[in-house]
């Protein structure tokens, strides 16, 4: 069984996954509020937001993920049949478009302005959750320092950050400073 396969069967005894739990877990609240209709997950490694996001949510929603590690798209493949998921860098996916409603990315180590300037690409808003051992306040600054409206969460062992990559796109309780 692939690690990547212990999200699904017990996703608290994952590590990796259980630094940024309680950030998903404010997202799926910040989703349920929202209402977007087409997620794009950055760095999706096996698929664990969308199970997710079904599992703690009311919202219906299409997905699709992206990451550059074959073998979590692989397995996200395999729990997600009727997903679209595919083998990208996310900072250079050129023949990638864009229309999502809602960009997310959680627990890599990517350069946060780099993030930002793709994820603009692809949705006019990031949500970006971080362990707090770990640059989790990365985005935050990013954001700032780049003057986009941003909005960040203390969530436990993380943070999660709602950035608005688009100036004209307006959302409940985004504010200038962190």
């Amino acid at each position: 069984m692939h690690r990547t396969a212990l999200h699904y069967l017990s996703p608290r005894s994952d590590p990796m996954l259980d630094q940024v739990y309680d950030a998903y877990e404010k997202l799926a609240e910040e989703l349920d509020d929202e209402k977007p209709k087409n997620i794009l997950d950055l760095c999706c490694m096996c698929g664990y937001l969308k199970y997710f996001l079904e599992l703690n949510t009311d919202i219906s929603f299409s997905y699709t993920g992206i990451d550059n590690w074959q073998a979590a798209i692989d397995v996200a493949r395999r729990w997600h049949p009727r997903t679209y998921f595919m083998t990208r860098d996310v900072l250079d996916a050129q023949d990638f478009l864009g229309g999502y409603d809602v960009a997310v990315i959680t627990n890599v180590s990517l350069p946060a302005e780099a993030v930002i300037n793709a994820a603009r690409k692809y949705a006019p808003v990031l949500y970006a959750g971080m362990p707090k051992n770990r640059g989790c306040d990365d985005f935050a600054e990013a954001a700032k320092k780049m003057e986009l409206q941003h909005q960040l969460w203390d969530c436990g062992k993380s943070t999660l950050t709602r950035i608005i990559l688009d100036g004209n796109y307006n959302i409940r309780g985004a504010s200038d400073s962190s």
